[in-house]
């Protein structure tokens, strides 16, 4: 009976929109092309190179293009690279012409001149960053429209419209910053690097601050001496035949202005400790510690990468281990390594609550001062390993990505050390690892800039105060700490054998789905373009579980089965993980939560072992949770999305409704949590509550399914009862207004929409399109012609009970009122006024390729599949949504900004911003 049963459970139930109950026909990519003999263009290039993994071509007058073909997914990315960045003078030049180049033409009558509306009408997009030594343009399409793309995108790079009526209209723009809506900031070092390298605007985006110093003939010279051969190259990624890129490039390029090559800005350091204060609207310090190190061709860069994860990469890593878990000196820590053009750049980053800051610090130069002592034990160089090559997979899951990681390499390494990476940093020694540590970082080479709360009492230091100071302490405070750690036991770990040479394969695979006998729900897509595994574990209910008493108790419930528990047990689990190449990170959305884990495919099914044995009885001591509270309530003060104004109309929108509630819930909610309330919640929501697991990855066919098979058949699994109830939506007209320090205002329009799903919801997307980015309806009337606004959007973000439909302006202060007066016309206009056909088909195009274009990194895949299985959708819907999207009629547009815009509902925010 028992064999019999089990027979059963391993039936598998697969569907896909190809062949229900079997296993689809993966779609076959096109062989890797090669150029035909003799063509054409090969006459007119310099010299012609082939490797694996991507081809490279230089024409006669110097410019180089690398192709990289990649057929997993239908889109290409055209990114090319200057060698020129925010580390050239004069300060702000290199965002200011970035900019210039996106808004080329905008408001252009004539054909082809308003380069943002040429990319939107091929769905694509067309995005600039500027880095300290170097600057990239991209346009990312979808595939079949790659040769309109690639000749717009020479157009705008080597004929900008660099006028002074428009330079007049971005200029302001620039000075006030991005004009988008503030998110939590990224985590940037563009302060360190300026301290070091004694610079100014390192780090900037296309969107940066800019000296009202700048003209347009300043702009056009720059352009001039940038923008050639040699000092720009182009990469091309994604599902595309070389030949016919060399052929394309060759006409588009081959006549551009050559000059001998020439770098950007070079890392040039300074000399003793150099340390800057910098105040700000943060609710805990930011402490950033940097050293200069070698290039990242040198001998030494491998070495440097494998001590950078073992500082700052992985929660099994020192910085979080030590200082965070241990110590208990910071809120949370990281270190990166940034290659720049002559140099490298070793950066540490902590936050720190700001009675902590002396204190970090010299933990962390203690730490850093054992590094030099002695040779890592090879379990802590087998985790930095392990993670280093979870990071390199990862970071090359889109066309963009691959794009700008070829550039690079060609830029500072050569392009085809790319290709050698991973085998250069598995050959690095234990002992290699207090060898440069003990070369680079020196007290008298750091650069150490304080971020500090605006709040916060002055420090009244100076670098050489905080040298001696760390200097008289630091050789006690290492042998204190050594003494101890030799005390410690070292948990047993084991150490899995290295895999086989991992040969990725582009073949095209549908999601599936698989039936586990009373397991979890089971959707599993193959993608072998990577030796990973991305995996969601969800239960149903996120926010939408909560009430205002409880707001928050989903994430410290997660934060707590993450790192609660005995220290010498969760620290084993932690580091066994790490070794498999593995990271979780809790994940709590409005309608669901649960735990996204990535590991080397190698390692998966033991690395599962690992996180359902953690699920199991989870136990919540008052301590563990106290801890994991205070984190909590460190991480909703630093939170600017939890207190956008975006996030201010939603809560006005949605009243008591939980979709109106910042994740981490409110001081209040979070501060009364008690260990009883957790246990609670995890005991109703995740203990015996059937999960929805979609894999996406290197396994092959429905071997993982198998697992789940012998894990979880005949378990005692209950799906999730969630609330019926929906979002109680104003009846009339709200307002709400603050002011804050940014020197623009913003101005929002809330309205409520249809759920996910919903049959109205792919108007709305497309409607967002039609209305939303550079040459999007809004942008073009508010910022080109009336010159009020410096962005707007239209945003649809649907849930599984209701949606939030938010316009948006950013103005400067003195503008407010006009833009926010011109936002609502042309709200209006949308529901009243006839849409052109050409727009029409714009958006469309919009929606169906940002669509192919988002959903190249598995994690959105992963986390759109848990969204349409709850809303009710099988998979055959996810893959057919963009011929949804492609279906949506012209006057659909209209009858939804009719339906779902309406004026006398709307919920305004108005944020003040304050002029400077």
């Amino acid at each position: 009976m028992r064999t019999c049963l089990h027979a059963f459970s391993v039936l598998l139930l697969l569907s896909a929109a190809t062949a229900a109950q079997q296993r689809p026909a993966p779609r076959q990519v096109p062989q890797r092309s090669r150029p035909a003999p003799g063509p054409a263009y090969m006459a007119e290039l310099r010299s012609y190179d082939e490797a694996p993994h991507a081809t490279r071509a230089v024409l006669k007058n110097g410019f180089t293009v690398l192709v990289q073909e990649f057929h997993a997914h239908p889109v290409v990315a055209l990114l090319a690279y200057v060698k020129s960045g925010s580390g050239d003078q004069p300060e702000g030049i290199s965002a200011a012409l970035a900019r210039m180049i996106l808004k080329s033409g905008a408001g252009s009558t004539r054909p082809g001149g308003d380069i943002a509306k040429e990319i939107r009408a091929l769905g694509g997009r067309f995005e600039a960053k500027v880095e300290f030594d170097h600057a990239t343009f991209t346009v990312t399409a979808p595939a079949p429209q790659w040769k309109k793309a690639l000749e717009t995108e020479a157009r705008a790079l080597l004929e900008p419209a660099l006028e002074e009526v428009a330079w007049a209209r971005e200029a302001g723009l620039l000075a006030r910053g991005s004009g988008d809506e503030a998110a939590p900031p990224e985590r940037g070092f563009g302060p360190l690097l300026a301290l070091e390298f004694d610079r100014r605007g390192a780090g900037a985006t296309a969107s940066g601050s800019a000296s009202g110093a700048l003209s347009i003939s300043a702009l056009t010279e720059y352009h001039r001496a940038t923008f050639i051969a040699g000092r720009m190259f182009l990469v091309v990624c994604g599902d595309v035949n070389t030949s016919e890129i060399l052929r394309e490039v060759v006409r588009l390029y081959g006549k551009a202005k050559g000059t001998a090559e020439k770098g950007g800005a070079r890392a040039e350091p300074g000399e003793g400790l150099r340390y800057r204060e910098v105040r700000g609207d943060l609710a805990y310090a930011r402490v950033q510690l940097g050293f200069v190190t070698s290039p990242s061709s040198s001998e030494d860069w491998p070495a440097l990468r494998v001590l950078q994860a073992m500082l700052g990469l992985g929660e099994g890593s020192i910085l979080p281990r030590r200082l965070r878990d241990q110590k208990k000196v910071i809120l949370e820590g990281s270190a990166d390594l940034v290659a720049l053009a002559g140099a490298g750049f070793l950066a540490v980053e902590m936050d720190v609550a700001p009675e902590n800051v002396d204190r970090a610090e010299i933990a962390a130069f203690t730490e850093l001062e054992l590094l030099k002592r002695s040779a890592p034990e090879r379990l802590d160089l087998e985790r930095a390993l392990a993670q280093l090559e979870r990071v390199y997979w990862l970071g090359l899951s889109t066309v963009q990505e691959r794009a700008e990681v070829l550039g690079r390499f060609e830029a500072l390494a050569g392009w085809k050390a790319m290709n050698d990476d991973l085998r250069r940093l598995r050959a690095v020694k234990p002992e290699d690892i207090p060898r440069v540590a003990r070369k680079y970082l020196r007290l008298e080479g750091a650069s150490l800039v304080e971020h500090l709360p605006a709040s916060s009492e002055p420090r009244n230091v100076s670098g050489e105060v905080i040298a001696r100071t760390i200097r008289e302490l630091l050789q006690a405070s290492a042998d204190q700490e050594a003494a101890a750690r030799e005390a410690e036991t070292v948990p047993a770990i084991v150490i899995p054998e290295p895999g086989a040479a991992f040969k990725p394969t582009e073949v095209r695979y549908p999601m599936q789905k698989a039936s586990v006998l009373r397991g979890p729900e089971l959707f599993i897509k193959e993608d072998h373009t990577s030796p990973l595994v991305e995996m969601g574990i969800f239960y149903p209910g996120g926010k939408l579980l909560e009430t205002g008493e409880n707001a928050g108790v989903t994430s410290l419930t997660l934060s707590a089965m993450l790192r609660g528990g005995k220290p010498a047990a969760r620290d084993q689990m932690v580091q066994q993980l790490e070794v498999y190449g593995g990271r979780i990170e809790p994940v709590v959305e409005d309608d669901y939560f649960g735990f996204r884990l990535t590991a080397l495919s190698r390692s998966i099914e033991s690395a599962l072992d690992l996180v359902f044995g953690m699920f199991k009885g989870a136990k919540f001591e008052p301590d563990d949770v106290a801890r994991q509270k205070a984190l909590e309530l460190a991480a909703l003060r630093g939170s600017r999305g939890c207190r956008s104004p975006r996030a201010l109309v939603e809560e006005n929108l949605f009243g008591d409704f939980p979709y109106g509630r910042c994740r981490y819930g409110t001081e209040a909610s979070l501060s009364a949590l008690a260990p009883d309330a957790v246990t609670a919640c995890y005991k109703s929501n995740i203990e015996y509550r059937r999960p929805v697991v979609v894999i996406v990855g290197d396994t092959e066919g429905t071997s993982l399914a198998r697992y789940f098979v012998r894990s979880f058949s005949g378990s005692r699994y209950q799906d999730a009862k969630l609330p019926e109830s929906a979002p109680k939506l104003p009846a009339k007209r709200s307002g709400r207004e603050e002011s804050q320090e940014e020197p623009r205002s913003a101005s929002l329009v809330g309205f409520g929409g249809p759920p996910d799903g919903d049959e109205d919801s792919y108007p709305l997307i497309v409607l967002a399109r039609l209305a939303s980015g550079s040459g999007g309806r809004f942008e073009d009337e508010l910022h080109d012609r009336q010159g009020v606004a410096d962005s707007a959007a239209l945003e649809y973000a649907p849930r599984l009970r209701g949606a939030s439909i938010i316009a948006r302006v950013s103005s400067a202060p003195a503008l407010e009122e006009k833009a926010l007066s011109a936002l609502e016309a042309e709200l209006r206009r949308l529901a009243e006024a006839p849409i052109l056909y050409r727009d029409y088909r714009t958006a469309v195009n919009l929606a169906a390729g940002s669509y192919w274009i988002d959903h190249q990194a598995r994690g959105a895949q992963i986390d759109r599949m848990v969204r349409f299985f709850l809303a009710g959708k099988g998979v055959d819907e996810i893959n057919n949504h963009p011929g949804r999207l492609q279906a949506v009629r012209e006057e659909d547009l209209p009858e939804a900004a009719r339906r779902f815009l309406d004026p006398q509902r709307a919920v305004v925010q108005r944020s003040h911003g304050k002029e400077r």
